[in-house]
């Protein structure tokens, strides 16, 4: 559940039983809709959502960020993620209300959503049973509301699956929601309803990725940093014991340039080109061509070179190359990217990259 910014193409995930179209495609500022469900007849033809700069998929619901700066959100609507001001799910994009214009980035959690804005601030809609709207409460919100704090000065978002977390433009790392497991990384497991300094990172954070229930930071220094659940070794330090601060990812210290963060499982992109993965494999997500758990970083198969962004979903992941072609692997469930992958784009669906 990666931050999405409005500067490039960036990849789906998720699944697809509200309609929420994640079978799509971002392609030249379009979304191309290939739903599972029955959708209104245009969107079933792919009919383009156009002047489209980015995506983002939730648990059960996806929004696009405008070229306008404006968000549009769809699918699951029972807890307000979608921002329309009303609990009804959507079958095809609706507006976020009061964020016609003025937005820069989105991010889709479980059952929430976070926008941030040109000036810097924050607003989250939807679910917010753990604070993971951080406006200092646990009302559930069904239009956006201002991250208390977060007004301005804040360059990186992500919202994960009960939790949030931010990056300031000073580098510091805040996070908000729920912490059982220490994933808000202020040494505690105590819920947050408002942001707090992740411990270690109050400078040098450039990247933030939140996940289910852990999160990890990419430094200004290209070094990946995680915290929070680690049963099946998704914080990278060769464990499997739960972190409530940050700990460097093993082999990983320098010379990376993308993270991506979901179920039980991490991914990173080295400024070489190359992927590496790490955690739960159970579906074969982390791409080395097989099913075993990993407590440190390993090479995607096929991948030693040539990715320009990664994304990852609940049980599969997917690279963009730099020659614009997507590959995935993982999971073969129906409605994830993989699906699309291989149905829409001719690749196979297999432990490692096609």
């Amino acid at each position: 559940m990666e931050t999405l910014r409005g500067d490039a193409p960036r990849l789906l995930h998720g699944s697809d039983t509200l309609g929420q179209c994640h079978r799509s495609l971002l392609h030249f500022g379009a979304i191309l809709v290939f739903s599972w469900l029955a959708l209104p007849a245009a969107a079933q033809v792919g009919q383009p959502l156009v002047d489209v700069s980015t995506v983002a998929a939730g648990g059960d619901h996806s929004c696009a960020l405008t070229t306008g700066g404006g968000v549009k959100c769809w699918g699951s609507n029972v807890v307000g993620q979608i921002g329309d001001g009303s609990t009804e799910d959507r079958f095809s994009p609706v507006d976020v209300l009061g964020l016609a214009s003025g937005v820069i980035a989105i991010s889709a959690g479980d059952s929430h959503t976070c926008a941030l804005t040109s000036a810097g601030g924050v607003k989250c809609w939807g679910s917010n049973v753990f604070g993971q709207l951080g406006d200092g409460s646990t009302t559930q919100r069904l239009t956006s509301v201002d991250v208390l704090g977060l007004s301005s000065g804040v360059s990186a978002i992500s919202a994960g699956g009960q939790h949030s977390c931010a990056v300031t433009t000073a580098g510091g790392v805040k996070c908000w929601g729920r912490n059982n497991f220490g994933q808000l990384g202020d040494d505690s497991t105590t819920q947050r309803l408002s942001p707090v300094d992740v411990s270690g990172l109050a400078s040098g954070g450039g990247v933030i990725s939140a996940g289910l229930q852990h999160s990890c930071a990419l430094t200004t220094g290209g070094g990946v940093k995680c915290w929070g659940r680690n049963s099946s070794g998704q914080l990278g330090d060769g464990s499997t014991s739960n972190r409530l601060t940050p700990v460097e990812v093993t082999g990983l210290t320098s010379g990376v340039s993308a993270i991506s963060a979901d179920m039980h499982y991490s991914c990173a992109l080295t400024t070489s080109g190359a992927v590496k993965c790490w955690g739960s494999n159970s579906q074969g997500q982390l791409g080395d061509g097989s099913t075993t758990q990993r407590l440190t970083p390993v090479a995607v198969s096929g991948l030693t070179g040539g990715t320009s962004a990664i994304s990852s979903g609940a049980f599969h992941s997917c690279a963009l190359s730099t020659a614009g072609s997507v590959k995935c692997w993982g999971g073969m469930t129906p409605g994830r990217l993989a699906t699309v992958a291989a149905a829409n784009l001719g690749l196979r669906r297999s432990a490692f990259p096609a």
